[in-house]
């Protein structure tokens, strides 16, 4: 695939992204909002394992890039 090409791709999915943010964002902001009420209102605990289920996943990210980086294939 040519130079142009590829520009042309990212260019165009960039378009779409951008289109489509811009026709969801309402929806997606009024969900949010509810969601984000209803989470601060519930039980602590509920609050806590929220916060430790985020924490455990960006730490399994964390660790998953470090074994990536770590077992790049070695050339004999």
């Amino acid at each position: 695939m040519g130079r142009t090409k590829a520009i042309a791709g990212i260019w165009l999915g960039g378009f779409l992204l951008g289109f489509a943010s811009y026709l969801t964002y309402p929806i997606l902001k009024d969900t949010l909002t509810r969601i984000a009420i209803m989470l601060l209102q519930t039980e602590s605990r509920m609050i806590g394992a929220v916060a430790a289920g985020m924490v455990s996943s960006i730490l399994t990210m964390m660790l998953m890039l470090l074994l990536s980086y770590a077992s790049k294939p070695k050339n004999y």
